[in-house]
């Protein structure tokens, strides 16, 4: 759609929709006593194959290292992070995360399978039944839903 084909009304409700959005998710992750923050720390940390260090967390949040630091400050407290020195650098801190830490991002990705199609969107994030929707099921050997 061209810019100038927005009613004028779509963008405050584009905002009150992810507004609203933000706050089923927060919810949902409560129960898990995880902030929004944390938790994508910790399906960032689930992406990752080789050692993450704190410097490069920071930069995928793009926040302040003071920031970082109270973040995973609170994963290592609730047993989901473990932080290490580096081998060749002992100011390089490297984050893991534990045995609870991996099981988290199972429980969470029920929540955003359960999220998803509320939205309409299928399970890769993308709108049900589109031609962008077809080609990722059948890029992961799925059929589409």
């Amino acid at each position: 759609m061209h810019p100038d084909h927005i009613p004028d009304g779509f963008g405050p409700l584009l905002g009150y929709c992810d507004h609203q959005a933000c706050r089923l998710m927060v919810r949902r992750l409560r129960r898990f006593d995880v902030s929004p923050m944390q938790c994508r720390t910790l399906t960032y940390l689930h992406r990752q194959t080789g050692d993450v260090t704190q410097k490069m967390l920071q930069q995928h949040l793009m926040v302040r290292p003071s920031t970082v630091n109270g973040i995973v400050d609170r994963l290592e407290e609730k047993g989901l992070v473990t932080r290490s020195t580096g081998k060749t650098d002992g100011r390089c801190r490297i984050l893991r995360l534990t045995e609870k830490g991996k099981h988290f991002n199972d429980d969470f990705t029920t929540i955003v399978r359960a999220f998803l199609p509320v939205y309409g969107l299928s399970q890769y994030g993308l709108p049900r039944g589109g031609r962008a929707d077809a080609r990722a099921a059948a890029a992961a050997g799925r059929e589409p839903a």
